[in-house]
């Protein structure tokens, strides 16, 4: 049988996580929290249990009507939130697997869900080879370093001659420091907003003030900030980034630079120091993440590589529960947004032109 629970729910969230060797923080009732008091959904734990075995999949929930579709508040959609995240179980059997699934898409139905988007830790999601509810789709590939390598042979063979010449760069021009304060935190967040509005990220990457806030509350003992100065002008942070980290795995999460910023070693050194406080911390791995898109010629995956051609695929995961209101919902989006039509998100009837 299936059960759901909500944040409310933190006795039986965390008792049903901790069946499971293999978990992190993205799977955790602090890491839903965060994203539902942000106004993106509500939080919920499904959990599927039979002769000991557990299925568990965090995810977000929202109504159509928040999107617009003021007719259709009766129906909902689910997605895991910005990260990692999809299903994590206690065994690998592929049976149990896809009997979970189907208790999924039961659950789903009967309470008017009509899509759900999944996005699989590539450590630790658990996911059938073939299933007739579950679309698996190659996303890109992410880029990682095994910290239980010692430190000099990931120095000596695991980076590039690249990144070993931006260390000694690094070393000579700036001073690197580390902290989890909150002054230290809100700093972080001027160089990230300050980042994204000189690339000109995507609305999605500008998480407001609430989020930042609730994020410190939540994970200011899972969280480090390595930040860059420059020798010749100390406490003046000009870049930074913020690593995440759990009892195995730990994440390059968000980085940020200021304005003035025209140190192209400054990351380089920072992710250095960042896996070595982690390899004391005698945390297994370090998830670098991919690019920016599925190109190889990606700058910023060109940049990681650099770093560390240790890959691992990312996937996602589709699910249509109720193909007629998927399709109405996703018609209707069109009519009004004709200069998106070439858009392939699986939830694009979400965003507005």
């Amino acid at each position: 049988m299936y059960k759901i629970f909500s944040t409310k729910d933190v006795k039986e969230w965390n008792r049903y996580i901790s069946f499971c060797k293999k978990k992190d923080l993205f799977f955790s009732l602090e890491y839903l929290d965060l994203f539902e008091k942000s106004g993106n959904g509500n939080g919920n734990l499904f959990v599927y249990e039979k002769k000991n075995n557990y299925f568990i999949f965090p995810y977000l929930i929202n109504s159509l009507k928040e999107y617009g579709y003021e007719n259709y508040d009766n129906y909902y959609d689910i997605q895991s939130p910005y990260g990692y995240g999809g299903f994590i179980s206690n065994t690998d059997n592929e049976e149990f697997i896809k009997e979970s699934l189907d208790n999924f898409d039961t659950f789903a139905k009967e309470n008017n869900i009509i899509a759900s988007f999944i996005r699989f830790n590539p450590f630790i999601s658990k996911f059938p080879k073939d299933s007739k509810f579950l679309n698996i789709l190659f996303n890109r590939d992410i880029l990682y370093i095994d910290l239980t390598s010692d430190l000099n042979s990931i120095y000596k063979k695991v980076y590039s001659s690249n990144q070993r010449n931006m260390i000694r760069k690094g070393r000579k021009q700036l001073t690197i420091k580390y902290s989890n304060n909150e002054e230290t935190f809100k700093n972080f967040v001027k160089l990230y907003i300050q980042n994204m509005k000189r690339i000109n990220a995507k609305k999605f990457y500008f998480f407001d003030g609430l989020f930042f806030d609730q994020f410190f509350e939540n994970f200011k003992n899972n969280l480090m900030i390595f930040t860059a100065e420059k020798k010749t002008n100390p406490d003046e942070p000009i870049s930074a980034i913020l690593v995440l980290f759990d009892t195995d795995y730990s994440y390059y999460f968000l980085a940020g630079k200021s304005d003035k910023n025209k140190d192209n070693s400054s990351t380089n050194i920072l992710i250095h120091k960042a896996l070595i406080f982690l390899k004391n911390k005698k945390i297994n791995i370090f998830n670098l993440g991919g690019g920016n898109s599925i190109k190889s010629d990606d700058p910023l995956f060109k940049f990681k590589k650099s770093i560390s051609k240790n890959c691992k695929p990312f996937y996602i995961g589709t699910m249509i529960h109720n193909q007629k209101i998927y399709d109405e919902v996703s018609s209707i989006w069109l009519e009004k947004n004709p200069n998106l039509k070439k858009n392939q998100k699986f939830l694009k009837y979400q965003f507005n032109e």
